[in-house]
């Protein structure tokens, strides 16, 4: 195992408004990049039961600093592995064509092991990543060639590639394209071909079965958008992010040029239709990345422009409401 120097310091206050990473009744981590160098800054302090108590989180209680330089980080590379006597916090980042783990120690009361270790050095600067914990899978992606790059670091080894989709993963992160079902197994990914007989890019929608990596269902998504989104299911608490047992797969398809947004609802386990179970489109708004999913009701921020200038919109749509008509209300500036 290689040891990495880290700077570890004490901090003398924290800013509530930091993000919170991971969480749970005794600790929370806390998270702050600075993309214009780079720079990601975490802290680890005492914490409430309540995910939400922001009140509870006092300076003095810091008990961890470091900083890392990379381009991004997600709540979705953490891990906790509990034991009676301690807990084990692991974080995956990435720094240019290299993917390392912090490994945290601790016990009731303090911190007793922090080190860094190198997972996994590729041929590439890596854009963007996605990790599956439980299979020991890294999926690393490389935006010069579109390619995702899917790595087992338990043999450190490369297994599969996929053309995966997207437009510019520093401002859209990465599980805007990715979802894995830990319930089924089944991780899904927005992915593209090149069809040279009709001079056009085709979309899909690809699900894959682990630990083998086989396809297990391809879906086409419609025409004439610009982009596709999966939308992620909200978890009931932070503590909960890394195990959701997903059943269906939302697509947002959008055109903001043509104001004119698709929902598909389809089915994770579905081994014949490769249909949506359920698709509405809305249109004369634009789509503002901002969306939510919450036991299948699709939650959108929009916009439109008008001669007083742009205006915002909260959409909801239940596919199981007996309307199934879209609910718009406006939102104060």
């Amino acid at each position: 195992m290689t040891k990495i120097t880290q700077s570890v310091v004490a901090m003398d206050s924290i800013d509530k408004n930091v993000p919170v990473l991971w969480q749970d009744d005794e600790f929370v981590i806390r998270y702050n990049v600075a993309k214009s160098v780079h720079k990601l800054v975490l802290s680890m302090n005492k914490s409430a039961s309540d995910c939400n108590n922001q009140s509870s989180l006092r300076g003095d209680d810091v008990l961890l600093k470091w900083t890392h330089t990379c381009l991004s980080i997600d709540p979705q590379s953490f891990i906790l592995k509990k034991t009676d006597q301690v807990s084990r916090i692991q974080l995956v980042w990435c720094h240019g064509n290299v993917v390392y783990c912090d490994s945290l120690t601790i016990d009731s009361q303090n911190i007793v092991g922090f080190e860094t270790e190198p997972l996994i050095t590729v041929d590439f600067d890596v854009s963007a990543y996605y990790v599956i914990w439980n299979h020991g899978l890294v999926l690393l992606y490389e935006k010069l060639s579109s390619i995702l790059h899917v790595f087992d670091t338990g043999y450190n080894k490369k297994i599969g590639e996929i053309a995966m989709y997207s437009t510019d993963l520093h401002d859209t992160p990465m599980r805007s394209y990715v979802l894995y079902s830990r319930n089924h197994d089944l991780f899904s990914v927005v992915v593209f071909e090149y069809d040279s007989s009709i001079k056009k890019t085709i979309h899909y929608l690809n699900t894959y079965s682990l630990p083998n990596f086989n396809l297990k269902h391809y879906s086409r998504l419609p025409e004439g958008y610009i982009d596709y989104v999966i939308l992620q299911p909200q978890p009931s608490t932070i503590r909960t992010c890394n195990t959701l047992n997903n059943e269906i797969i939302t697509i947002c398809s959008y055109c903001n040029i043509l104001q004119k947004i698709t929902i598909q609802w389809f089915s994770f386990t579905n081994e014949t239709n490769t249909k949506p179970w359920f698709e509405t489109t809305i249109r004369d708004y634009s789509f503002n990345m901002g969306a939510t999913i919450k036991d299948h009701t699709v939650s959108l921020l929009l916009s439109n422009s008008n001669a007083t200038g742009k205006q915002l919109f909260r959409a909801t749509f239940d596919p199981f409401s007996l309307s199934q008509e879209w609910e718009i209300n406006q939102i104060n500036n």
